[in-house]
């Protein structure tokens, strides 16, 4: 069990992520993405990935992944991913959200090359 003082956080971060999600819902991408972050900031960065935080932390990345991508912050879009592929580790469908936003972001920035070809390949 988690101490109080964590469970708080938490509760923080949960109620910061549902906000966001409901910004996004309405299109407002850069509030969702300050409700986002602040979540993301609530939560101890060695808890982030344990068994009990991993299906919060993994939406969550998810959604700041889109909202970055949504406002061609693509750099931070990418980072969010790679965080994803580098702690998501129970099947690839955990994955799929952000390696298709990864691929997006290539393919913005990179129209005329294959690069985001290349890297999609990869990543499957």
């Amino acid at each position: 069990s988690l101490p109080p003082a964590l469970t708080d956080k938490i509760q923080v971060a949960e109620l910061n992520m549902a906000v966001g999600k409901i910004s996004t819902s309405k299109g407002a991408f850069a509030d969702a993405l300050v409700f986002f972050r602040t979540a993301y900031s609530q939560m101890e960065e060695s808890d982030r990935w344990s068994d009990s935080m991993y299906a919060f932390t993994l939406e969550l990345l998810n959604n700041m992944t889109d909202c970055e991508r949504s406002l061609s912050n693509y750099e931070s879009a990418r980072n969010h991913a790679v965080e994803i592929f580098r702690h998501a580790n129970k099947g690839v469908a955990d994955k799929f959200r952000a390696q298709s936003a990864y691929i997006s972001v290539l393919y913005e920035e990179n129209r005329e090359g294959s690069l985001w070809i290349e890297k999609g390949l990869e990543i499957c």
